[in-house]
């Protein structure tokens, strides 16, 4: 059985690194493809972390696009103040001014409308007959 087991024990040290979160020593069979493992983790470090990244040549173009597009639809997952591209900022403004047309349907609380929404309000009432 000893053969089997240095087997065994050997199979495991190649298998170290998927199991344990810490620094681990390698098999030199195995370090190649440990290194590309990590360099493939690398590329897609920004779809896991919300934070700060290093990512190959390759990937930066790919991920600044990603965030970009993120930033145009930045608004619709955030309930703060955003910074939107120029491009965004009328369809936005837009969005808006549509929800508070229809801020007085959606809740039985005194509202604060401006004059333009109450006038609406007051309109689409009339138009369906409320």
């Amino acid at each position: 059985m000893t053969d089997a087991f240095s087997y065994n024990k050997i199979w495991q040290s190649y298998f170290y690194a998927t199991t344990y979160d810490r620094a681990i020593l390698m098999s030199q069979e195995m370090t190649q493809l440990f290194s590309y493992h990590k360099i493939w983790q690398s590329y897609f470090y920004a779809t896991t972390y919300d934070r700060a990244i290093l990512m190959s040549q390759e990937m930066t173009q790919l991920f600044s696009y990603n965030k970009i597009w993120q930033s145009y639809f930045y608004a619709t997952t955030y309930d703060r103040a955003i910074l939107m591209s120029q491009e965004m900022t009328q369809l936005f403004s837009y969005h808006k001014i549509w929800q508070s047309y229809i801020h007085v349907m959606r809740y039985d609380g005194g509202i604060l409308m401006s004059q333009e929404a109450k006038r609406i309000k007051l309109q689409v009432m009339y138009q369906h007959g409320f």
